[in-house]
Formats: C-alpha cells, structure tokens, sequence
C-alpha cells in the first residue's frame, strides 16, 4: 500500500473512475475528460516498459487518421503533466509509461494485496467493477480490453470472497461464512457449486429450511433458465435436508472448508421403507400416498415421512419425464456391459469417492458424452457449439464423470480457433482450465486428463508445466498417440524442431494409419526445413476428405518455401471462407505472392469479424506480415495479447510457423517470443 501514502494524486479505477488529489479531494475539469481517463487507465494496467504510442492510438482514437490521432494523444499527456506534474506520465519517441511514484492506482494495490493474501484489504479496494459505468465513443477496441480487465478483477474479487468463507468456515463463524456465501450468489445465481456450499452451510448451522429453500430454489433457477439438472451433489444434498438426519447421529465436531455435513455420517432413517432405487416399492409408496392409504407403516408418518415420499414422487416424475425424452430422441437402450468407469480410480463400486459406475447418472451422462465424441461435430462453428452442448449435459447429468470435463475443455480450447459466439478467448481459457483441472482432479491416474490439461497450460504460455502433463500422461498410457502427437507439437513451437520430429515418429509407429499423425509428420519435416518429404507424406492422405485443417496448412507452408505461390494459394482456397487460421494464412499468401487487392479484402474479413469478437486479433497481424507492413503486424499482435487470442496450441504453431520467418527476423519480434514465454533460441 505504499502508493496510497506516498503518492501525490491516486488514481480509482475500481467502481467509478475518479481521480483524487491532495487532501482527497476529487479533481475535475481537462484533466478527467474520458479520453484521459482512459489513457490514465491504459498506462496504470500497462506492464514496463509502457505501452506503445500506436496501440494507444488505435485504442482511444481507432476513427481518426494518423497525424490527428497523434496530435490527441500529445494533447493529452500534455493535459495530464500540467494539472500532475510533468513527472507524471514518462514519454519516449514510441512509448508511453506511468509514473507510480507519482500517482497511486487501486487495482494495482488490489492486485499487491491479491497476490499477497491479504483479502479484507482487497475486498476494501473493490469499490465495484474495473471502470463501472464508463465508456468511450467509437472506440470498440478500448471497450474490449476494459471488459477483459473487469472480468479479471471481478474474478480475483470472487476468489478472495471464496477465501474469506472458506476461511470462516472452517473456524465455524457460521454467520460470517453465510455473509459472504450470500454475497458470492447474488453475484452469479447461476453457479451450482455456490449455491451448493451456501445450503451446506446453513445446514451446518443447524438452519435446515433455509438450506433447502435456498437448494430447491437453486434447482428450479438452472431448470428454468438452461433446462439442465442440477449438479448430483446439490441434488444428493436436497434429498438429505427433506429426509433429515438420525437423531443422536455422529456427527463430526470440525469440518474442513467446502465438506458438507453428513456426507459420511448422516444416515437416511429408512426404518424398513424402501430406498428411492428400488422402483417397485417406490411405485407401490408413491400409489398409496396418492390414495390416502391408511396401511401405510407407521415409519413413514409424520413430517419426515412426508417429505420422503414427496421426493420418492419427484424420482418417480423425474424418471417418466427421462424415459419420454430419451424415447423421443431415439436413443438406444443402454447395453451395461459397454460401461466403463473413466472418471479415475476409486470411483468403483463400493468406493467411498463416488458413485458406482453404472448409476443412472453416470448412465445417462456416458451416452450424451459419447454423441459429443463425434469427429464429425468439429467441422463445422455450429458443430462445435453442439459438442459444447453435450458435454455441458453430461456433466449436469454427472458431475463425477471426469472424461466428460476433458471433453468440455477441449471444446472450450477449439472455440477459441473458431468462432468465439461472443466470448473472449480468455473467458473461454478460463473455463477451459477450470474442466481440465476438474477432470485431472477426478482421475488423476487418467492419461487423457493430463493431456487436456497440458493443453490448457500450454495455451497459457507455461510450457515447461504443459510438457511435464504431457509426459505425465504418455506414462500413464504409452500407447495413446495423440499425447505423443501434443508433446511434438508443443516441441515445434518452442523451437526443438529435432524432438518433435522423434516424437511424431513415436505416434506413427503406434498408429500408421493415423491421419493426424501423418499431419503431424509432414508439419515436423517442415520445421526441420525437410519440405520435399513433408509433401511427399502429405500425398499419403491427399484422397481423404475432408482433408485434415493442417494438412492443408503444411502443404501451403511447404510451396511457399519453394517460391510455389500459387500452388501455396490454391491449396488454401476450398478452406478459406471457413477456418480462421487457413483464412489468414490464405491472406498471408497472397500478399506475398503480390496480390495485393485479395489480400487487403482477407484482412477487412477478419478485422469485421475481430470487432464483432468472433476471432482474435493475431491473424489480422499473419495478413499485414505478409503484406510487409510489419509495424501495423506488431501493432496487431499487440492487440492479440490484449485480447488473450495470441496462444501457441499443439497443433499449429500461428507466428511460430516457418512461413513468417520476415517477421521473426524483425527484432521487435524478441519480445513477442517472450510475451509468449517460448525459450530463447
């Protein structure tokens, strides 16, 4: 917090933006006009050593030329210098930099206190969200960025909220914990697993009516709003706040933060009646009830039993309303013997980590897994959103089914090589780690979990924690070729062109006949400057159709190495109105072969479609590479890390493809390596 005492003016950005001067006193006139504020906010959140003149620019002013943008932007700082000192704001000829002994800013103490674990005083500094209420006309690239930065900080606010509740809750200040749980649901009524462990802690707190007000109240919300279950283990907890527990039962003095009580020692008072698995005393209880039938036993009188039975009609409902719907769409009867358990070890029958295998969950969630499996949705933007829908079903249907949670990461990972539907590409790594790191939680003895999990790091820039999930998981299962397919791919990209030759050739050896494995093979020989025979293999696969995205990709790279221009362009155009990335190299292409007119009418494709936040700004930059305007390229990549799009992927290399070696050669592209956390050479 050293800002706050020792700098003269400070600078809030969380809730309204204001600046305050000495005595605190806010401060008013030129100086807090929006296009200074917004420059105020760029430079407080820009990393040493400042951000460029050009990128400011393009961010308040993208609708004016040049020289009128730049008069603005001198204006400006001008502006600022005068009423905080010419100390203020540092200038060179191309960047711009922040002076934070001059002026404190709020999120950079909330990031310190963050990042230090002091979360009360975090929790002071949030105000409200980054920049609440502000906005900049016309000016649709500093909006994107000030979303990016408000769902980062709102996310931080979250976690340490999350901290603080767990932190009351494992000292059993039950009414602290309920403070912030409540705080952390009006945030965001949709999430389950908040919900959840606020009824868990009114039960603790012995509040049991609550607890299932506010759990049923939940169920209803989901269902209504996305038509999906419940998680299994909100649903499991209903059921035991309606049945309630055994008097004088054992419970536990302490619990650790997150256990729900009773999950190992409240017991269901059956005293003879039938569990709800048992579907013919379920019919024949809920028949009774219906007709008021005065045989019933003793046991299930009274409140509880009332209770019980009403959930044992809501099973019974539940399980006609499945059976129609599951008729209705025509699916196969479920064979038990194709069942196989993969949501990791201990989840077998008999475990106490999970459910059998073969519940009806686990059931159901398989089959809906399974549709979500089809190679065939990946071909296409709307495939893929349908592939996202499954696997939301299946784990809604099953949230122990760890396979499902790798297959959602995977899907959430494709869509930010796809069109995005309005997400950010860092909303969507977000939810992409969180799957992944559910699934290796599930099943840490699963190589696949591992796989997806590499990935999720690996499009985080940390690959040396990427490498070590992949090899994690070719030791768990050696024979899986698509892991040694991701670790070649990930070698490739950081320049260890020799070892992700060997490790392709690992992947043939144990699948021949793989068509991403002979992708991969020529894309190898590519970066190992082998073009002849990266061709020649691709030839192995030329009649398979539809052609793998990067065969298509390699063969382009490869002509263009040979001067085959046209070759390189021809190859490109039956995939360049559909895949963004073949789109740009298409782009890239032409350029280079001197077509300037197509080239120019590729980039305004993807600049529209970079404004309406269908794709990411990195391929706007491929085009003008090849255009040889590589200020505009840099200035673009620059964008691509503001908007998060600017990842490395196992399978396509983007900037670190052979092809745009003229821009690796710049030495401005140093520094895009490092952003990107790929090794020096």
């Amino acid at each position: 917090m050293s800002d706050q005492t020792a700098s003269l003016f400070r600078l809030q950005l969380l809730g309204a933006p204001c600046l305050v001067g000495p005595g605190d006193q806010e401060l008013a006139g030129r100086t807090t006009q929006r296009h200074r504020l917004g420059l105020l906010a760029l430079l407080a959140r820009a990393p040493d050593p400042g951000i460029h003149r050009d990128k400011v620019m393009a961010f308040l002013w993208p609708d004016r030329d040049t020289r009128h943008a730049r008069h603005l932007l001198n204006q400006a700082i001008y502006v600022v210098r005068a009423a905080l000192g010419a100390e203020a704001i540092a200038a060179s000829s191309d960047r711009i930099r922040f002076n934070p002994g001059r002026i404190g800013v709020d999120v950079r103490d909330f990031d310190d206190a963050i990042a230090n674990g002091d979360y009360p005083t975090a929790l002071a500094l949030y105000r409200g969200p980054f920049l609440d209420g502000f906005f900049l006309s016309d000016a649709p690239e500093f909006e994107r960025w000030m979303a990016g930065e408000r769902e980062r900080l709102a996310g931080s606010y979250r976690r340490a909220l999350e901290a603080l509740a767990e932190s009351a809750e494992a000292a059993r200040d039950y009414p602290r914990a309920l403070e912030v749980w409540r705080t952390l649901a009006a945030q965001d009524p949709f999430d389950s697993r908040v919900a959840a462990r606020l009824a868990g802690v009114l039960e603790a707190d012995r509040n049991l009516v609550a607890a299932l007000q506010v759990a049923t109240a939940h169920v209803r919300l989901v269902q209504e709003e996305f038509g999906v279950e419940a998680p299994a283990e909100l649903a499991a907890l209903i059921e035991r706040l309606r049945v309630g527990p055994i008097a004088g039962s054992d419970e536990p003095e302490s619990l650790a933060p997150g256990q729900w009580p009773g999950v190992a020692t409240n017991r269901i008072r059956t005293s003879g009646a039938p569990l709800p698995s048992q579907a013919p005393s379920v019919l024949t209880e809920t028949r009774d009830e219906a007709r008021g039938d005065a045989s019933r036993s003793p046991a299930v009188s009274g409140r509880h039993g009332r209770l019980r039975r009403f959930a044992a009609a809501a099973v019974v409902v539940a399980v006609a309303v499945i059976a129609l719907v599951r008729s209705a769409r025509g699916v196969r009867p479920f064979i038990a013997s194709e069942v196989v358990d993969e949501r990791g070890p201990g989840v077998a029958a008999g475990s106490t980590r999970g459910r059998p295998g073969q519940t009806p969950q686990y059931v159901a969630a398989h089959e809906v897994f399974l549709r979500g499996k089809d190679p065939a949705l990946l071909r296409s933007d709307s495939g893929v959103q349908k592939r996202l829908q499954y696997f939301l079903q299946a784990v809604a249907l099953d949230s122990m089914y760890g396979r499902a949670y790798s297959g959602l990461a995977l899907t959430y990972l494709r869509l930010t090589m796809a069109d995005r539907s309005g997400f950010s590409s860092r909303e969507l790594q977000a939810r992409a780690q969180a799957a992944a790191e559910r699934a290796v939680a599930l099943g840490d003895s699963v190589g696949e979990a591992h796989a997806v999990l590499g990935w999720v790091r690996m499009r985080g820039h940390d690959f040396a924690a990427a490498e070590d999930e992949f090899t994690q998981a070719i030791a768990l299962d050696p024979t899986d070729a698509g892991v040694h397919l991701y670790l070649a791919g990930l070698y490739l990209v950081t320049e260890r062109p020799k070892e992700g030759l060997a490790e392709t050739q690992r992947a043939l050896d144990l699948d021949p006949l793989s068509t991403n494995a002979i992708a991969a093979s020529a894309h190898a020989l590519l970066y190992n400057d082998r073009c002849d025979e990266a061709l020649a293999q691709l030839e192995r696969i030329a009649s398979v159709r539809p052609m793998p995205l990067r065969a298509a990709a390699v063969a382009a790279e490869c002509y263009a190495a040979q001067n085959r221009w046209a070759a390189a362009i021809a190859v490109l155009r039956p995939h360049q109105d559909g895949d963004p990335i073949l789109r740009a190299l298409s782009g890239y292409m032409l350029a280079r072969a001197g077509q300037r007119e197509q080239a120019l009418r590729v980039e305004a494709a993807l600049v529209e479609r970079w404004r309406q936040r269908h794709q990411g700004a990195e391929h706007v930059a491929e085009v003008y590479a090849g255009l040889g305007d590589l200020d505009r390229a840099f200035a673009w990549l620059d964008r691509a890390f503001d908007d998060g799009s600017l990842v490395l992927n196992p399978w396509y290399g983007e900037v670190m493809e052979p092809a745009f070696q003229p821009l690796q050669r710049d030495p401005r592209f140093r520094h895009v390596r490092e952003r990107l956390g790929v090794p020096g050479r």
